[in-house]
């Protein structure tokens, strides 16, 4: 869940910069740059995690507690 709240709250903080600059009518371009916004800031915020997961998954013992 806390990756769908960054996943939003990037487009909305990308779109209401460019909105200040554009004003309410915003181009294309600048809708491109904040679903783009959007995108890398759920792989950033999910992607660390996926790589620990995978890790754990593919170890040759089963995790005891103790860091990796």
């Amino acid at each position: 869940m806390l990756n769908c709240y960054r996943f939003y709250a990037a487009f909305e903080f990308s779109k209401r910069r460019f909105s200040a600059k554009y004003g309410s009518d915003l181009p294309v371009c600048t809708l491109l740059a904040s679903r783009s916004t959007r995108g890398i800031a759920y792989w950033l915020s999910c992607y660390p995690l996926d790589v620990v997961k995978s890790r754990v998954q593919l170890s040759a013992t089963p995790p005891t507690g103790k860091s990796i």
